[in-house]
């Protein structure tokens, strides 16, 4: 693994349920746990009012400490670079 932080940092995955973007974005970023130390939350933002206007159909979105990284598809390189800059 490339991070050596001594804890798993915590990735947030807003998305809805029955989104193939969504579940494409899981496959993608369960691919990058060789790499990377992370644990992920998802959010179904599907009947939350504040994170449908906030999202709309702008889903999957993935963030890290409040910083988006990334939307409908894994960016390999933001991700890396996520890692790489952030403590």
């Amino acid at each position: 693994m490339t991070d050596t932080g001594s804890r798993p940092r915590e990735l947030v995955l807003y998305g809805r349920y029955g989104c193939h973007l969504c579940e494409e974005m899981r496959v993608a970023l369960d691919q990058q746990r060789e790499h990377w130390d992370f644990t992920i939350r998802e959010v179904d933002i599907s009947g939350d009012a504040e994170l449908e206007q906030k999202f709309g159909t702008r889903v999957p979105v993935l963030t890290g400490n409040d910083t988006e990284i990334c939307f409908y598809f894994l960016d390999v390189e933001a991700f890396r670079k996520y890692f790489e800059d952030s403590p």
